[in-house]
């Protein structure tokens, strides 16, 4: 009963989270600020930069895109053609790793260990983006093991 529950909850907010990183690839402002750190927004601004940065976009839309992909697997195994299911637990188990590793962070900037700063980032890093990593992180994990 909890593998399809946790199964689509974690597919639907990669899906959710990978069509945010389209939107703002396509010039949307909505959420952005709060999910930049602030002393890196100028560095996003700058137009000799955004070739690089819109190329990170893209990369991390797909990348959100493929683990949704990954993760709904372990439910309906779209690839079992081509994957065994023990090859897409693994990868499932590294999608969690990824993120319990997201939620530590960095010691510096984001995470749970970060440097204490009062930003609209770190504000919704502590609220939303460490719990929300946790959440992808441990489901997942939960996911490959069921």
């Amino acid at each position: 009963m909890i593998q399809p529950i946790l199964t689509h909850s974690i597919a639907i907010i990669l899906l959710a989270i990978s069509i945010l990183h389209i939107y703002w690839l396509l010039g949307g402002k909505w959420g952005f600020e709060a999910a930049t750190p602030g002393d890196m927004t100028p560095i996003f601004a700058d137009k000799r930069k955004k070739t690089i940065f819109t190329f990170a976009t893209l990369c991390v839309a797909i990348g959100l895109f493929i683990m949704a992909t990954i993760i709904y697997s372990n439910y309906n195994n779209v690839w079992n053609n081509y994957f065994d299911i023990n090859k897409i637990k693994l990868a499932t188990r590294i999608i969690g790793t990824i993120f319990i590793l997201r939620a530590i962070g960095d010691f510096n900037v984001c995470g749970i260990f970060k440097k204490p700063k009062d930003t609209l980032f770190t504000r919704c890093d502590n609220k939303i983006y460490i719990p929300l990593c946790l959440f992808l992180g441990l489901g997942s994990w939960i996911i490959s093991l069921l």
